[in-house]
């Protein structure tokens, strides 16, 4: 799990600034992706003023849960209880926005995807039950939608070994998309796509 909160004096804590991360969103992909840190990517979208929802990411249980289920598998994104009065309605508007989905979901939501390069594919959108009050419950719920993701991307297959290759591929000063460069292969190669 990677927590976006407010800069510290002591400089502990595993997350960055609020600003910071809005820079360096893809290069914090990239980084995890190439490290074997995540496959996928995950954003906890909620107000941040639902004491239930703070409640059970920043609760020492419900964050050790979901930090123990994502793994090396999942880097979830979530804004920590320090960061919330300051960034509460910009963090949402600006990542729904980047993500495209602003206008397909409603608080509180998980959204979750892929990213190669600098381009994000493979978004599935998960709603959170608005009017569940229970910590445990919500944890609960948010384990359930990371499985069925995870589930999905396992499915689809690991092609993070074409990342690196899918990197370097330019056209036009523009990054070709991993659909489309996988149906130029498999064109190419006369397999059916």
């Amino acid at each position: 799990m990677f927590p976006i909160q407010k800069h510290s004096l002591d400089g502990l804590g595993r997350g960055m600034g609020i600003h910071d991360f809005v820079n360096d969103f893809i290069a914090v992909c990239d980084n995890h992706t190439a490290n074997g840190r995540a496959k996928s990517f995950a954003f906890i979208f909620y107000n941040l003023h639902n004491s239930a929802i703070r409640k059970a990411i920043n609760a020492s249980p419900g964050f050790h849960r979901l930090d123990d289920l994502t793994g090396n598998n999942l880097t979830l994104f979530y804004m920590h209880n320090d960061a919330a009065d300051a960034y509460n309605q910009s963090f949402n508007e600006t990542f729904l926005k980047a993500l495209n989905v602003e206008e397909q979901t409603t608080l509180p939501c998980m959204v979750v995807f892929r990213t190669y390069g600098d381009v994000i594919e493979d978004i599935m959108i998960f709603s959170v039950d608005p009017n569940c009050w229970d910590p445990t419950l919500i944890v609960a719920e948010l384990e359930d939608y990371l499985k069925s993701a995870m589930d999905v991307y396992s499915e689809q297959g690991d092609i993070s070994a074409l990342i690196a290759l899918i990197g370097g591929i330019k056209a036009a000063g523009k990054l070709i998309g991993v659909n489309e460069f996988l149906k130029k292969l498999v064109t190419s190669s006369g397999l059916p796509f």
